[in-house]
């Protein structure tokens, strides 16, 4: 009986010391006020490890955040003050890698692909009313390679190169309803040689030099 005893006493002593661990194992971290301000866990050198819940100061939700020894690791999430996602990155040891942000009504704003931190290979771009605008290549955070735009009711406005940022290459620009306007060269940002104009109709009318 003494040993039965015994036993169903350690088994509780056992669960309420795991018990009191876990709680002191899982940080809380507050406003001036006492309100949570975020909620997660530390490693033994005392870095960010697991998920963090950060909140605002109303208690709602404002980031859910990935930690690996100190680095952000994973995919993030971030919240506006009405508790709308307003944007998710993915992250590999603190170097964030993609993103993806959104308008307040929750439609997908831009999304691509960093490297280093800045914008890099292809991204696209959205209006409030899911409407594709613009998508083209990154380099290094600057626009090289293919860009195209749409108006915001989905019409083609203009497309052509990028390199290092500015316009190279061959680029043509339409009219509200689609129809070709004009097209010529660009070298280093700037409009060169003759340019071909086109009329209403969308057919050919002259060539001139570029309107600077």
């Amino acid at each position: 009986m003494y040993l039965k005893r015994f036993f169903i006493f350690f088994i509780f002593l056992k669960i309420s010391v795991l018990n009191v661990f876990g709680q002191h194992n899982l940080t809380q971290e507050r406003y001036a006020d006492g309100a949570l301000k975020a909620q997660g866990r530390y490693t033994a050198q005392h870095e960010r490890d697991s998920l963090w819940a950060f909140f605002y100061p109303d208690g709602k939700t404002s980031a859910l955040l990935p930690y690996k020894n100190g680095m952000l690791h994973g995919t993030a999430r971030f919240y506006d003050f009405g508790g709308q996602l307003q944007a998710v990155e993915f992250w590999q040891n603190d170097i964030q890698q993609d993103s993806a942000w959104y308008y307040e009504n929750g439609v997908l704003h831009k999304c691509g692909k960093l490297k280093d931190g800045v914008y890099d290979g292809q991204w696209h771009f959205y209006n409030a009313q899911k409407q594709l605008v613009r998508q083209g290549n990154y380099v290094k955070g600057l626009p090289d390679g293919q860009w195209t735009f749409w108006d915001d009711n989905g019409t083609l406005w203009q497309k052509g190169q990028f390199r290092e940022g500015k316009e190279q290459g061959w680029w043509q620009f339409f009219s509200e309803k689609g129809l070709l306007q004009h097209e010529g060269n660009y070298e280093d940002g700037k409009a060169v040689g003759k340019w071909k104009y086109y009329n209403k109709k969308g057919k050919f009318w002259k060539e001139d030099l570029p309107q600077q």
